[in-house]
């Protein structure tokens, strides 16, 4: 569909054109005073919801049509189904109504009619009306057009009341009610938007951070701090894991005392013999050799 028949479907109708009745009512005791409470909600007409199909559509441009709900021999309701033309398509809607108490066949019709008429977009704003009491007197008040009667449920006695539309239910009608709210809770918003702290500034990006260069810890033995020369720990064990660096120290350590003097007094047993493993281990010893020799 066109936006503008869009527009068309789903615009507001004319106050006069929507009806108003009861919905419930009730008795409530005040200060020792009986007072009557009326709700009221709005409903359309057939014939209203006709006139805007033909407005969109076309006297010949919908049609609908009603299949009966039955249960066995039980008759529930009314299916009806909406067909438009609408640019070359059709497009269908429908609905169901339950049977009325009062007119089984009109209320089921009227009410499935008026239900898929809504799934076009038909007064569906009216699904979002709130409450509304009517202007409620108990006296014969010929000013009030409305008449109706309140039957109690357990005594079954009736109070003949007469009621109108409260103003503010047409002022609702209009529109102009709910764009007051809607100003009003942007009105909050804004205030609330511009109350609220201002964001953090974004976090400022950090300088990309080279990577260290890789280290290879080897398993070696270092002079142990206080005692030059005393290598390992009491047990002769190593004392912890250094780097290449450190193992050039023992290395050139063990070149210059232990491989040429031997043992000796000033380092133990079990220092020479872990240094002498470790550098074994690594090959370092024959490489050193290797050196010596100009190989």
């Amino acid at each position: 569909m066109k936006p503008e028949d869009v527009a068309k479907l789903t615009a507001r109708l004319p106050v006069e054109s929507v009806r108003w009745m009861v919905k419930t009512s009730g008795l409530v005791e005040r200060k020792g005073e009986t007072k009557l409470w009326v709700r009221i909600v709005p409903y359309l007409r057939g014939e209203i919801i006709r006139d805007r199909l033909d407005e969109v559509f076309g006297i010949g441009g919908w049609s609908s049509e009603l299949h009966e709900l039955m249960a066995g021999d039980t008759f529930l309701g009314f299916k009806c189904r909406i067909t438009a033309h609408v640019d070359g398509v059709l497009l269908a809607r429908e609905d169901v109504a339950q049977a009325s108490r009062e007119e089984p066949l009109k209320g089921a019709a009227t009410g499935a009619f008026k239900r898929a008429a809504r799934t076009l977009g038909i007064a569906r704003y009216l699904d979002t009306c709130p409450d509304f009491f009517a202007d409620v007197s108990l006296n014969a008040d010929t000013r009030l057009p409305y008449r109706g009667v309140h039957k109690d449920k357990r005594s079954g006695a009736e109070t003949h009341y007469t009621w109108n539309i409260p103003a503010k239910a047409l002022r609702w009608l209009e529109g102009d009610e709910g764009e007051r709210v809607a100003a009003r809770v942007a009105a909050r918003v804004a205030a609330r938007v511009a109350a609220a702290p201002p964001p953090p500034p974004p976090p400022l990006e950090e300088p990309p951070v080279e990577p260290l260069p890789e280290i290879d810890y080897t398993l070696a033995t270092v002079p142990m701090p206080g005692k030059p020369g005393a290598w390992g720990n009491s047990a002769g064990r190593p004392i912890g894991r250094v780097n290449d660096i450190h193992l050039a120290e023992a290395m050139a350590f063990y070149e210059a005392h232990v491989e040429e003097e031997g043992h000796n007094g000033n380092y133990s047993r079990g220092a020479v013999s872990t240094i002498r493993a470790e550098l074994k281990r690594r090959g370092d010893i024959e490489r050193l050799k290797k050196a010596k020799e100009g190989k």
